[in-house]
């Protein structure tokens, strides 16, 4: 098959069970005897193997896995970067990168990714005051404009001073500082313009709520801590931006995320409270738990196996609950099961669910 894309179409839809590998090849005998060019996907439906809502499903798990990869691609430039850093400073050799980086290879290949900084760590090749000497330089205290969605980087940042973003005038609200810098949208804003010199003209709001700073970001959307003015609450807004420019269809899975989340009422699934539109902007508002996504935890310090035994447990309960209300999530993943303090797992992310009535799934 001459084209990755549809390559990895094809491995998708044998994976998942849309299809056998027979009528994978089948199809690619058929697209390679064509004179002109056809889709693999449009041939599939002509052959009566897929019906164009199951495409469609299977379209939006390769965005997400493309949207997988890429956050892979910055988790190692982030790896590269402190390396450098470390090496530049002799913190560390070449063979106790080199040695740690293998260790790393390994453990990826089994699914789990491990920070090169936590590996440096465990062998003993860097301190922990260390380890956050070398995240100062790398890492920054990041500003983020929810209008015009760009990031920058405020040096000698102080709690005390204000901060408006220079393209647009709006408020600048502080980004989870957990992320590096290197994954903010669109990288960081070199404008040669200093916000301290400038207060903010008001707050950045969102119908009744208003926005605290970023929690995280996904290939969904964008998700915030905010104030709901209205209940008197703190909540996690997701919310949907630049909507007049996205596809119909985009528009739709955020509507029906929402939609499935909302149906839903069990101790672990996070319940959605409202859903709406703004001046164009589509977002629905969440309730806001304390706590880590799974894959940070992870990352950060590993899991006990009876710990993770107990996790999978909650989480098979959560999703047990929305299988027998005709939700099935599809994209089960650690970034998707959020950690509360107390031990428990909610599960997040309904954006590709879905409905069992719908007759899409085999």
């Amino acid at each position: 098959m001459a084209r990755r894309d549809e390559q990895l179409l094809g491995e998708i839809a044998v994976r998942e069970g849309f299809l056998s590998l027979d009528q994978i090849e089948e199809c690619v005998g058929l697209q390679e005897k064509e004179d002109a060019y056809r889709p693999l996907g449009a041939l599939l439906i002509e052959k009566g193997y897929l019906e164009p809502r199951q495409l469609h499903t299977i379209l939006e798990i390769q965005q997400q896995s493309a949207f997988q990869h890429e956050r892979l691609e910055r988790k190692r430039e982030n790896d590269r970067i402190f390396s450098k850093i470390c090496l530049s400073r002799g913190l560390v050799t070449f063979e106790q990168v080199n040695e740690c980086l293998k260790v790393q290879t390994r453990k990826q290949k089994k699914g789990v990714f491990i920070p090169l900084s936590r590996l440096l760590l465990q062998k003993g090749h860097l301190s922990s005051e260390q380890v956050r000497e070398v995240y100062k330089i790398q890492y920054g205290v990041v500003f983020y404009c929810a209008a015009c969605q760009v990031s920058y980087q405020i040096p000698e940042y102080s709690q005390e001073k204000s901060y408006e973003c220079p393209k647009c005038a709006g408020a600048l609200v502080v980004q989870d500082t957990q992320a590096p810098v290197s994954e903010a949208e669109g990288g960081l804003e070199d404008s040669g313009y200093d916000p301290v010199l400038r207060p903010a003209k008001s707050e950045t709001k969102l119908g009744n709520y208003r926005i605290l700073r970023e929690l995280g970001r996904g290939a969904m959307g964008l998700v915030y801590l905010a104030q709901d003015d209205l209940w008197k609450r703190r909540v996690a807004l997701k919310i949907l931006p630049g909507a007049a420019g996205l596809q119909a269809d985009t528009v739709e899975r955020f509507k029906r995320e929402a939609k499935a989340a909302k149906d839903l009422d069990h101790p672990g699934i996070i319940p959605i409270y409202d859903v709406g539109e703004h001046r164009g902007t589509h977002y629905f508002a969440m309730k806001y738990v304390e706590g880590t996504s799974l894959d940070h935890l992870i990352d950060r310090e590993g899991i006990e196996p009876q710990a993770a035994c107990r996790m999978i447990v909650q989480a098979a309960e959560a999703l047990e609950h929305a299988h027998a209300h005709g939700v099935i999530h599809r994209d089960i993943k650690p970034e998707n099961l959020r950690v509360t303090p107390e031990g428990r797992v909610k599960v997040l992310d309904f954006g590709i669910a879905p409905r069992l009535h719908g007759g899409t799934l085999t």
